[in-house]
């Protein structure tokens, strides 16, 4: 009886290593109903892993977003910066009105809080596309 409960907790433990990472779904209204910016942006779906570094937090994973109008490869490389932070996320612009980024970069404070708000760039622009609000789950690090 002992073994047997013993192997339970094992294989929850080990589930839910598999699912450590957060999950992002939309927050606030972001980019859509704001003025100022000429794209909007909406999540569709994302997945980011904090890992403890040092001082701080590295972030991995993929984030999907929706653009409207759809962003014209004549863009060429769009990051997604996160709260102001060096957690960002690179992908490149195709003319589809969905990008999948790939999510990397590093902070001292966690950047997985709610909401978080997620900008988007032309590479080397100043000033955002667009701009969404989104809630992670769980939140933190």
């Amino acid at each position: 009886m002992k073994l047997s409960g013993l192997f339970l907790l094992i294989v929850l433990a080990s589930l839910q290593l598999l699912a450590c990472g957060n999950t992002a779904s939309a927050g606030e209204p972001g980019g859509c109903s704001s003025t100022g910016f000429p794209y909007c942006m909406t999540i569709v779906n994302g997945h980011v892993t904090p890992t403890p570094t040092g001082f701080g937090y590295s972030y991995s994973g993929t984030m999907t977003f929706a653009f409207s109008p759809a962003l014209p490869s004549n863009l060429g490389t769009i990051n997604l910066v996160f709260n102001a932070s060096s957690m960002s996320a690179i992908a490149t612009a195709n003319g589809s009105s969905q990008l999948t980024f790939a999510v990397g970069g590093n902070s001292i404070a966690c950047q997985l809080f709610n909401p978080t708000t997620v900008d988007a760039f032309q590479e080397g622009g100043i000033t955002a596309l667009a701009t969404e609000s989104i809630n992670w789950n769980p939140s933190g690090c």
